[in-house]
């Protein structure tokens, strides 16, 4: 009984915190329609976060995908050369060598 009871108090503590936060959410998007050009700059932050979203995601799967090549190739024909296998020997190295390459980083 003691549990269900302690259970019980911290689900109402829980909940009320969620009412404040709506609350504060509230209060922000008011100050957003007494000022219509914050509206307009946190409009254009949404877009630019869809944009970036899409790039990092495209960018995402150029690296996946050259990884993967990279991995077949080292695998089938190069073997025998122990520092393509150091840079290439897994998918997980393959896509640390390829965002060092993408960044310029350590070449």
């Amino acid at each position: 009984v003691r549990q269900a009871a302690g259970v019980k108090i911290k689900l109402v503590a829980i909940s009320s915190l969620r009412v404040i936060r709506l609350v504060r959410l509230v209060m922000v998007f008011r100050v957003l329609q007494l000022f219509p050009q914050l509206q307009e700059l946190f409009s254009a932050l949404v877009n630019v976060w869809k944009t970036i979203l899409w790039t990092v995601l495209l960018l995402g799967l150029i690296l996946y995908s050259y990884a993967i090549y990279m991995v077949v190739m080292v695998r089938n024909g190069l073997e025998d050369v122990p520092e393509l296998l150091e840079l290439y020997g897994s998918l997980t190295l393959a896509i640390h060598t390829g965002w060092e390459m993408a960044s310029f980083d350590n070449w």
